[in-house]
């Protein structure tokens, strides 16, 4: 997992919501993930955070995770309609599965999706239009001419 600087780290939040009764789960390089009561579903959370490959600067960047959590149910519920994904709820629908005192809070709402618990695959891929930096040595030095 990479380091998350102190100055970054989501303490407030996740002090928050455990007390409220979730569980923390995990923190990764732009989110937060929780349990909650159902156990078939997570709540994940997106902070404003940068991060670079597997390092997070000390910086933020105002709104980002509302927008990356914008633009997740963009892709999920527009462009991939007709495939089935972990998305069940957003917006203010994810208040049928937070605690009483979580609700109707808009910090929560535009940053927050409601997701199945699933088996994940432990694979990352980033495309890009070129090949650069160490994925170019890498593949220079493993080309078959």
């Amino acid at each position: 997992m990479a380091y998350i600087p102190e100055t970054v780290r989501a303490t407030a939040l996740i002090k928050q919501l455990v007390d409220a009764g979730l569980t923390h789960l995990n923190s990764g390089k732009t989110g937060e993930l929780f349990a909650l009561e159902r156990p078939d579903r997570l709540l994940m959370w997106k902070s404003d955070r940068i991060s670079i490959f597997d390092f997070v600067l000390p910086a933020l960047v105002r709104d980002k995770g509302s927008i990356l959590t914008a633009m997740t149910i963009l892709w999920l519920e527009k462009v991939f309609r007709n495939f089935q994904d972990h998305l069940i709820r957003y917006g203010t629908g994810i208040d049928v599965d937070l605690p009483a005192q979580l609700c109707n809070r808009p910090s929560i709402r535009q940053r927050a999706i409601v997701i199945k618990r699933m088996a994940t695959p432990d694979i990352e891929c980033i495309v890009r239009g070129y090949l650069a930096g160490t994925g170019l040595k890498a593949y220079q030095e493993t080309q078959l001419v």
